[in-house]
């Protein structure tokens, strides 16, 4: 029993030790670029690995890593992107018995990014049910200080649900109007509701890196929209991950984190002043592991080895394939990569892979590809 236990050991040893030993070798051939690389085993709750760290790196889109548990743990899962249809006219019946409405139609926006296309059809599908035969009035997208932050729905989008309207038998007025207005007249009278769940907006921003998305649920960290502004939605951030280092690294509070751990200024990435260290984002992925009730929603969210998402046509084969699962990062001359994989000994693993001042993206993708397989083993 005694010598079953002794091989245990130095078979797990000799696992960590090879890992280090390839990792150090990989990356100590890198020359004239930025790397911090931090690599954690969460079953032995222990740091396997360390390069640079601590050193303030641009995360680009690993930032929506921040963005997308900031949401869940402020809301969970059950939180919605409401868009209600609203109108401040009147129904009535005309002499051949159809029913019409004299008005103007509003759309009340709570930054839902799937306003598109599909939102337009769904408004659509949502004012047919109402069972108009006309409309004396205007289609007017409501838009506030919020909203204004990012386009969520492109000029013509009060148009065009007019145009599907009419494509559906539904009849205007002459003096039909269209836009988007700074109002607070959004109608009194409700015609209906688009409620567009949290995880499918993060789906889509995690898998396909989408930008608007993670805007959209940035803005939306404010509770209270009397009180809303776009600091106040980074300073939740901010706050959560205070409270993260508090948990994990306490002997650095006595600074503030934008110095050395980390500094927000959007909540896509877009921003090359978003700064973190690996050992931030190792800190913030421990945080979401040891939350059950929010890893598993982030975790299937990520993008997948050779599968999909950013990650579907990288590390196709090999035992980094279909095992993992993160979030990549793009910029000029920046190439990220911070998620989770299972190791060949079954231990769950968290790693973080900053590359800056490197403007050869498949070199730095083969690199990152590279320590993903050598974790893997």
């Amino acid at each position: 029993m005694l010598l079953s236990l002794l091989a245990l050991s130095l078979n797990a040893q000799s696992w960590e030790e090879d890992l280090r030993t390839e990792v150090e070798e990989l990356l100590s051939k890198t020359k004239k670029v930025s790397i911090g690389c931090c690599i954690y085993d969460l079953t032995a709750d222990s740091t396997l690995y360390e390069w640079n760290a601590d050193r303030m790196m641009i995360p680009a889109s690993t930032q929506k890593l921040y963005t997308a548990t900031a949401m869940l743990s402020t809301y969970g899962e059950d939180f919605t992107f409401l868009t209600s249809i609203t109108t401040n006219g009147e129904e009535a019946m005309d002499t051949l018995g159809n029913l019409f409405l004299k008005g103007d139609i509003y759309i009340n926006t709570n930054c839902d990014p799937t306003l598109t296309a599909e939102g337009a059809r769904a408004i659509k599908d949502k004012i047919i049910a109402m069972g108009y035969d006309s409309i004396d009035g205007g289609i007017i997208l409501c838009i506030n200080e919020k909203t204004q932050h990012i386009r969520l729905a492109e000029d013509n989008f009060a148009p065009q649900v007019a145009r599907l309207l009419a494509s559906d038998t539904v009849k205007f007025s002459s003096s039909l109007t269209w836009g988007k207005e700074n109002t607070t007249d959004r109608g009194t009278y409700p015609l209906g509701y688009i409620r567009t769940p949290l995880l499918k907006v993060m789906n889509r921003m995690l898998k396909s890196s989408d930008n608007i998305y993670a805007e959209s649920m940035l803005l939306n960290l404010v509770k209270n929209d009397q009180n809303w502004s776009y600091d106040g939605c980074k300073d939740v951030v901010r706050e959560m991950v205070s409270k993260i280092r508090e948990r994990y690294r306490p002997e650095e509070c006595q600074w503030d984190i934008k110095y050395n751990y980390y500094n927000i200024i959007d909540g896509s990435g877009l921003s090359h002043s978003n700064k973190s260290t690996a050992q931030s984002q190792i800190d913030l992925l421990r945080y979401v592991y040891n939350d059950k009730n929010i890893y598993h929603l982030l975790y299937d969210n990520m993008p997948i080895a050779g599968v999909d998402g950013t990650l579907g046509r990288r590390m196709t084969n090999g035992m980094a394939h279909n095992n993992v699962h993160a979030k990549t990062g793009t910029l000029n001359g920046v190439s990220t990569l911070s998620g989770y994989l299972t190791a060949s000994n079954g231990h769950d693993i968290a790693f973080s892979i900053l590359i800056n001042n490197c403007y050869d993206k498949p070199y730095a993708r083969t690199l990152q590809n590279r320590i993903c397989e050598i974790m893997s083993k």
